[in-house]
């Protein structure tokens, strides 16, 4: 979704449009309604594409998009809403021309899906936005998976004349994290990240309305629904028109692919701690910093869960792997009188991390596959600080 469309301009074209729709009339009978679908851009916060809607009138000369995935940067505490998942979203309308120039230089694949509606859908849609622009409906709390910009435009469009409108089915209903997975293919380090964040409701197989969560889901959703016509069924897309159309480079280099990446740290890893152990080392700096680092890590992990409001955060795994309870266990690793304690955790800890690196293999589906190598790297640090442990060697 594209998050952070700029606002500077928002009060003014929404006074503007406000005026204009009920003082020149947009006539539901001369009114062309598209959606308007944006691939995914380079930089994280674009990575999963955008969708708005445009309305235009050629009759009252007027042209607006609507757009469900904007925020004010103005808001009260507007950081720590953000983090955690309790900052307003809201509707925001644009003139079509602005919204070119905004996307223009971005690189960006953009096409608009033209719509078979009668006078009636229309009018229906048109006061439903009308309705959303009110202050009192402005604004709403963004989920990412349950309620975005891409899911409003669903129930805006399928939702309100649905007694007349055949939603399309998907061919394959699958789990929020697999359709996510669709866009970060060719984003390999941002797609171990967010696999790793995401908790086990993102693993949760989404029916149809769910599926509309992510533009190109929704825009194959529109492409196969139908709608009825003088007592025909006719499709609901009458045409996909291109806006902008770009060259992209799809070549991933593979050295510094995650997989390559973690793997050399992984042998490196395994080399110095092997040499700590075999020369009888009393460093064991190494092992009790990658502790911490994952500790640090897990208690992240545990911060988004109970703090924040970002629900395709909760239920997280990876604490297990990436525990929290290794910061206390490194503060107590010198400390005689709590020896009995470390081992008893680094041996449980060590059975965890077995059992996940046998589970990446078993269920690859809600695993990146780069889970393997992050995992050894904590159990080869785990391994030495239990060896340093039972043998003394401190």
């Amino acid at each position: 979704m594209n998050f952070t469309t700029k606002l500077t301009f928002l009060a003014i074209i929404l006074s503007l449009f406000t005026s204009n729709i009920y003082a020149e009339k947009i006539s539901p009978e001369n009114a062309v309604i598209s959606i308007i679908i944006v691939d995914e851009g380079e930089p994280m916060y674009s990575s999963f594409g955008h969708a708005a809607i445009r309305i235009k009138d050629d009759t009252s000369k007027q042209d607006f998009v609507f757009n469900y995935g904007t925020f004010n940067f103005n808001t009260p505490n507007f950081y720590p809403k953000f983090v955690t998942g309790k900052l307003d979203y809201m509707l925001a309308v644009s003139t079509f021309r602005q919204f070119q120039r905004e996307y223009s230089h971005l690189g960006r694949d953009t096409r608009e899906l033209v719509l078979n509606l009668s006078t009636k859908q229309k009018a229906q849609i048109i006061q439903a936005l009308a309705t959303n622009l009110e202050p009192q409906n402005k604004y709403y709390k963004y989920d990412f998976l349950y309620d975005n910009c891409s899911s409003r435009i669903y129930d805006i469009i399928l939702k309100n004349p649905l007694d007349t409108i055949t939603v399309g089915k998907l061919d394959k209903q699958q789990s929020f994290r697999t359709m996510m997975m669709y866009y970060l293919e060719k984003k390999p380090w941002l797609k171990l990240g967010i696999n790793i964040m995401l908790g086990r409701l993102a693993d949760k197989t989404t029916n149809n309305a769910q599926s509309a969560f992510l533009p190109h889901f929704l825009e194959e959703i529109l492409l196969k629904s139908t709608t009825l016509q003088n007592n025909q069924k006719i499709p609901l897309v009458k045409q996909t028109r291109t806006i902008f159309k770009y060259q992209h480079n799809n070549k991933n280099n593979p050295y510094t692919s995650p997989q390559f990446v973690l793997i050399v740290i992984t042998i490196l890893v395994f080399m110095a701690l092997y040499s700590n152990i075999t020369r009888k080392n009393n460093n064991s700096i190494l092992a009790q910093t990658i502790l911490i680092l994952y500790g640090i890590t897990g208690i992240f992990f545990l911060s988004m869960w109970a703090f924040t409001e970002h629900h395709a955060l909760a239920k997280n795994i990876s604490i297990l792997w990436t525990s929290p309870l290794n910061l206390p266990i490194v503060a107590m690793f010198k400390k005689p009188k709590f020896q009995n304690i470390v081992r008893k955790y680094l041996a449980t800890y060590n059975i965890i991390l077995t059992i996940f690196i046998f589970a990446i293999f078993i269920a690859p589906t809600l695993f990146d596959i780069n889970y393997t190598q992050l995992i050894i790297i904590q159990l080869l640090a785990s391994l030495t600080l239990l060896y340093k442990n039972i043998y003394g060697n401190k």
